[in-house]
């Protein structure tokens, strides 16, 4: 199976925070992109999104034996309306998280080789439009 890196971060994210990961019912962290709050359809206001936007290029090895992929990997938290103080308790949280996580394929197959957390702090989202509180967190992740 290969590697899937936003499912397998979030997967092993939600995990160690005690979260739901979709598509289970009560739902509150996805692999995917972030998507507006719908209570209705299972997304809630408070979530966790993990997603992909791109990468380094691929790098081959001296003997060409692997093909190393090292994809950046963004940690998207969104809190409930209002709810400042709360939601930078959970983003703090997932950094603190990400630092010790092992993150395995969901899958099978082999482990991720390094999960680096690119800052020391969450970084800190304007409020989207109907004022829901926001926190990113760059990942790069390291596989052959």
């Amino acid at each position: 199976m290969p590697h899937r890196p936003n499912l397998d971060l979030a997967t092993a994210l939600a995990t160690e925070l005690g979260r739901t990961m979709a598509p289970a019912a009560g739902a509150d962290t996805f692999a995917g992109p972030v998507r507006p709050a719908q209570p209705e359809v299972g997304i809630p206001h408070d979530a966790i999104f993990v997603y992909v936007p791109g990468g380094d290029p691929v790098q081959q090895t001296f003997r060409r034996t692997a093909k190393i992929r090292q994809p950046i990997v963004m940690v998207h938290i969104r809190g409930d309306v209002g709810l400042y103080g709360e939601t930078e308790v959970v983003a703090r949280s997932v950094v603190s998280a990400l630092n010790n996580l092992v993150v395995l394929p969901v899958g099978g197959g082999g482990r991720y080789k390094a999960v680096l957390v690119n800052v020391s702090e969450p970084i800190q989202l304007p409020q989207d439009d109907p004022e829901h509180w926001e926190f990113m967190v760059p990942v790069e992740m390291t596989y052959d």
